[in-house]
C-alpha cells in the first residue's frame, strides 16, 4: 500500500506535515500540539477558570491534543485504542500528573499503547505544556494488538495511577514501554544502579544502562525474543555528554548488527533520580521477517549503531545530524563567519540531513518519498522556519507525519543544531 497522509478536518494542520500517515498495516500520529500558527495556543485552551495555573492549563491542552489524536487517526483508519507506541511531552514537570489524570478518560491503562513520558525544552509554541505522537494499527490491516505484562515485574507509570503493560505486540512486531532503573513504587532506584556518594567510584550513566536494557530483555524474553530481534531503540538523556558512556555499554549488549538508535535530549524523566530512558522495538519471532543492517553512503556514525536497519515493510533509520563523520558539522552546513548575514545553517543543516535520508533509503531499496515519520529536533527554535522551508523542498507533496521539538544541545556532533530520524515504508 502507498503511504498516505490524512489531517482531521476541524483542526488546525500540522506546522510540519500531515496530521498522520499510514504504511501499509501502521498508522504513524505526527507531534500533537494544541497550537496553530494564526492563534498560537488554540482559543479551547486558553479559557475558563483556573487559566494560567498549570495543573488546569494542562489538563485542558492534553483534553485536546488526545480529541484532535483521535480524530485524526479515525481519519486515516485508526484509533488511539489501537495504538502501539505513545510518546509523551511536558515542557513542565507540573503538567505530567494533569496529562496522566485526563489521558484516563481516554486510554485504557490495561490496553494502553507502550509508553514514554518526558520532559523536553519545549513543543515550539508558546504556553504549549502538552504535546503526543503515535504509533498505531489500521483498523482493517492484517497486524493485531496484544498486550504483554512480565509477572512479578513492576510497571510504570507507579502510584496513584495503575500499572501499564510492559510491552505491545503488533503484527510481527514488539514495542516495549520506555524502562529506567527505578522501582515504579517508590522506592527509588533499583538494587546496584547509584553509586556511593561517599565515594568517587562507579558510573551512574553505566549502571542505570545495564540495568535498564536488562531490564529491556527481560520484557523481550517473555515475548520470546531477545536483544538480537530489536531493530530500533530510542534512547533519552539527561546529559547528551553520556552518549560515549553509554556506547561501552551498549557494545557489550549488542556485540554485532546493533539496532537503529535514536537519541533525544531530555530536561527531566518521570523519576527525578534517573538519567537515562531506553524503549525498543524489536521482531518478533515466528513471522518470517529478517533483521537487515543498512549501511549507506552516508557519513559513518560515530557511535554502535548503523544507518538504519529494515524488517519487513518498515526501515527504522538512526539518528541524523549534519555530521561531518568526525565529530563536527559538515563544512557545507556552515555559515561563513566573515558574512554571517548571508545564507541559513538551519536550512544547510536540513538539506545535508535531506541528503543523508535520501541516500539511506535508497541503500534500504524504497525512497525519500517513503519517509512515513520523522523526529524533528531544534537546539534553536527560530531556526524551524528555515528548516521547514528546506523540508518543504525535498519532499513536496509526500510530507511524513513529523514531529518538531525544542530540545538542549549539544547533539550528536559539533556545532549541529538539527537532529533528526525515521521511520519510512519499504519501497
Amino acid at each position: 500500500m502507498k503511504k498516505t497522509g490524512f489531517n482531521a478536518q476541524e483542526f488546525a494542520r500540522n506546522v510540519l506535515g500531515p496530521h498522520a500517515v499510514r504504511a501499509g498495516d501502521f498508522v504513524f500520529l505526527g507531534g500533537q500540539v494544541p497550537f496553530d500558527e494564526t492563534n498560537g495556543l488554540v482559543p479551547e485552551v486558553t479559557t475558563g477558570p483556573g487559566r494560567g495555573t498549570t495543573a488546569i492549563d494542562a489538563g485542558r491542552q492534553t483534553a485536546y491534543v488526545l480529541q484532535r489524536s483521535e480524530k485524526a487517526l479515525r481519519a486515516a483508519g485508526s484509533s488511539l485504542a489501537l495504538g502501539v507506541r505513545i510518546d509523551q511531552f511536558v515542557t513542565d514537570p507540573l503538567a505530567a500528573t494533569p496529562y496522566l489524570e485526563t489521558r484516563s478518560q481516554f486510554l485504557e491503562t490495561a490496553t494502553r499503547p507502550a509508553s514514554t513520558h518526558i520532559q523536553i525544552d519545549s513543543l515550539l509554541a508558546p504556553g504549549a505544556l502538552v504535546g503526543i505522537q503515535l504509533i498505531a494499527l489500521a483498523a482493517d490491516g492484517r497486524a493485531k494488538k496484544g498486550m504483554l505484562v512480565v509477572p512479578d515485574m513492576t510497571a510504570s507509570p507507579g502510584p496513584p495511577f495503575k500499572p501499564a503493560p510492559h510491552a505491545v505486540t503488533a503484527g510481527p512486531f514488539i514495542f516495549v514501554t520506555g524502562q529506567v532503573a527505578h522501582d515504579f513504587i517508590g522506592g527509588g532506584l533499583e538494587r546496584g544502579t547509584a553509586t556511593n556518594p561517599e565515594t568517587w567510584y562507579g558510573s551512574a550513566l553505566k549502571l542505570q544502562t545495564e540495568f535498564t536494557i536488562k531490564r529491556c530483555l527481560q520484557i523481550l524474553k517473555a515475548a520470546g525474543a531477545g536483544l538480537a530481534d530489536v531493530v530500533r531503540a530510542d534512547v533519552y538523556l539527561t546529559n547528551m555528554g553520556d552518549i560515549y558512556e553509554f556506547d561501552q555499554v551498549w557494545r557489550r549488549h549488542f556485540p554485532t548488527d546493533p539496532p537503529a538508535l535514536s537519541f533525544m535530549p531530555t530536561r527531566r524523566l518521570a523519576p527525578k533520580s534517573c538519567i537515562i530512558e531506553i524503549n525498543m522495538i524489536a521482531l518478533l519471532p515466528g513471522h518470517g521477517i529478517q533483521k537487515q543492517t543498512i549501511v549507506a553512503t552516508a557519513p559513518k556514525p560515530q557511535l554502535h549503531y548503523p544507518h538504519a536497519v529494515r524488517a519487513g515493510d518498515l526501515v527504522f533509520i538512526s539518528s541524523l545530524c549534519a555530521s561531518d563523520g568526525d565529530g563536527g558539522i559538515v563544512p557545507g552546513a556552515r555559515v561563513n563567519p566573515a558574512a554571517p548575514w548571508f545564507g541559513s545553517t538551519a536550512k544547510r543543516q536540513t538539506e545535508h540531513i535531506v541528503g543523508q535520508l535520501e541516500a539511506i533509503c535508497r541503500a534500504a531499496g524504497t525512497s525519500l518519498k517513503n519517509v512515513a515519520w520523522t523526529q524533528n529536533m531544534f537546539v534553536r527554535p527560530e531556526e524551524f522556519e528555515p528548516s521547514r522551508e528546506a523540508w518543504s523542498q525535498a519532499f513536496g507533496a509526500d510530507l511524513p507525519a513529523s514531529l518538531v521539538i525544542g530540545v538542549e544541545g549539544p547533539l550528536l556532533a559539533g556545532g549541529c543544531t538539527l537532529m533528526v530520524d525515521a521511520i519510512a515504508q519499504g519501497g
